[in-house]
C-alpha cells in the first residue's frame, strides 16, 4: 500500500513527544528540525558578559514549524486512533492530504543540512568572491558578512550602474575569485 501524509496540529511544546508516541503506535512520522546554538540556563539577570563567559553553547535541536508534524499513514481512517495520543490535538482539515512531492523536497532540504545553523563557515569577511549563479551570475565582489552560516551579504560591483550593490545571498551561489 501507499503512505498517505497528514500535517498533525501538536499540544504546545509537544512535538517530539508526539513524534516519539506515534512512532511507537507504528505510524510513520516526519519532524523537521533545525540545529541551533543554545546556552542552557542563561538568566536575564545575569550581566551579559558574564552569562555569555559562564555558560558554554551547545547544539540543540528544535522543530522547525511549531507544533506541526507530519504523519504518514497507510490507511486513511486510521487517523483517529493517532489522534487518542495526548500530545496530538487534530489534524488539518478533515484530515487533509500533503502533496507528496513537497513533502519529499522538504526532507531533501533537511538532510542536505539547510537548517542546520551550527556549521562554521569556511567563508571570511572580505574574501573575494563571484556569483555562480542567478541574476547577479558572474558579478564580482567581496563579502561583507556572513550570517547563520548559510547565507552571506554580499557587496557586488554593479557593471550597468558603475557602482557597488549589497546583495543577500545563499552561500552556494558564490564561488571564490582565485
Amino acid at each position: 500500500m501507499t503512505i498517505h501524509w497528514y500535517c498533525a496540529w501538536t499540544a504546545l511544546k509537544s512535538e517530539m513527544k508526539a513524534a516519539d508516541a506515534l512512532h511507537a503506535m507504528g505510524f510513520d512520522v516526519y519532524l523537521p528540525t533545525e540545529t541551533v546554538w543554545s546556552r542552557k540556563g542563561v538568566y536575564r539577570n545575569q550581566p551579559s558578559r558574564r552569562r555569555k563567559q559562564s555558560i558554554p553553547r551547545e547544539k540543540v535541536e528544535r522543530p522547525l514549524y511549531d507544533r506541526y508534524i507530519f504523519v504518514g499513514m497507510e490507511d486513511p481512517d486510521a487517523w483517529p486512533e493517532a489522534t487518542s495520543i495526548a500530545e496530538v490535538e487534530r489534524f488539518l482539515g478533515k484530515p487533509t492530504l500533503i502533496n507528496k512531492d513537497a513533502l519529499y523536497k522538504l526532507k531533501a532540504l533537511h538532510a542536505k543540512g539547510t537548517w542546520d545553523y551550527t556549521t562554521e563557515a569556511v567563508w571570511e569577511a572580505g574574501e573575494a568572491v563571484r556569483m555562480a549563479n542567478g541574476p547577479f551570475a558572474d558579478w564580482t565582489g567581496q563579502i561583507e558578512e556572513i550570517r547563520h552560516g548559510h547565507q552571506v551579504k554580499v557587496e557586488l560591483w554593479n557593471r550597468l550602474l558603475q557602482r557597488p550593490q549589497t546583495v543577500i545571498c545563499a552561500l552556494d551561489d558564490l564561488e571564490r575569485v582565485a
